[in-house]
């Protein structure tokens, strides 16, 4: 692999390990340089990607984009967990027979745990 392809598949590894870590601050400053070499690549002012290089580049890339997209979700899965959390004060939820989630409405001053 040539320089500039081993710089951008560690650049990619970084994200990676960024996103594990939660370290917002690093993928702040990680994305923009990922995005400028892939621009690089993409006008050609970083040459032709060798075939070897850019089978490695694509694979760090699916491997990126497998851990942001399950980043993502675990936020996702966070917020309507807290979602959740407030509206436990307005109503009581329970499952029917089915298993869907049925809201009772609730009437009188709750207490709050938190």
């Amino acid at each position: 692999m040539r320089p500039a392809e081993s710089e951008l598949c560690a650049l990619l590894a970084l994200v990676q390990q960024a996103v594990r870590a939660a370290d917002f601050p690093a993928l702040a400053q990680l994305c923009p340089a990922v995005e400028d070499m892939t621009v690089q690549f993409a006008t050609g002012k970083l040459g032709t990607p060798t075939a070897s290089g850019l089978a490695h580049i694509q694979a760090e890339a699916a491997r990126s984009n497998a851990c942001l997209r399950a980043a993502a979700r675990g936020l996702r899965a966070a917020r309507q967990r807290l979602s959740d959390v407030e509206a436990a004060g307005t109503s009581l939820v329970t499952y029917d027979g089915t298993g869907r989630k049925s809201g009772v409405p609730v009437s009188g001053d709750l207490v709050r745990r938190f």
